[in-house]
């Protein structure tokens, strides 16, 4: 399973590639200051589905319109992941 700090590196390298920013530390930034249009946040989402193996919106109590901050992203992946290996194993 992803740390939260591997989870917290893939989300801040896609948003470099996508905002072409080498700002460090985008995690206070508010997700709409980072000039994304709707295209390019479907594309950010269905990169880190494809990076983090799950969809980052199905841990419970996230809709896109309720993260305002990179840092809400973030913390939304980590529970994602966490959530789907909980019930991989609950499965088990």
């Amino acid at each position: 399973m992803l740390s939260a700090e591997q989870i917290r590196s893939i989300v801040l390298m896609h948003i470099r590639g996508l905002t072409l920013d080498d700002a460090t530390d985008f995690e206070p930034f508010a997700l709409s200051d980072l000039g994304l249009n709707s295209l390019t946040t479907a594309r950010l989402f269905i990169q880190l589905e494809h990076d983090l193996g799950v969809d980052p919106l199905s841990a419970e109590g996230y809709t896109l319109g309720g993260l305002r901050t990179v840092h809400d992203l973030i913390r939304c992946c980590v529970d994602a992941v966490r959530m789907h290996k909980t019930k991989l194993r609950v499965e088990a």
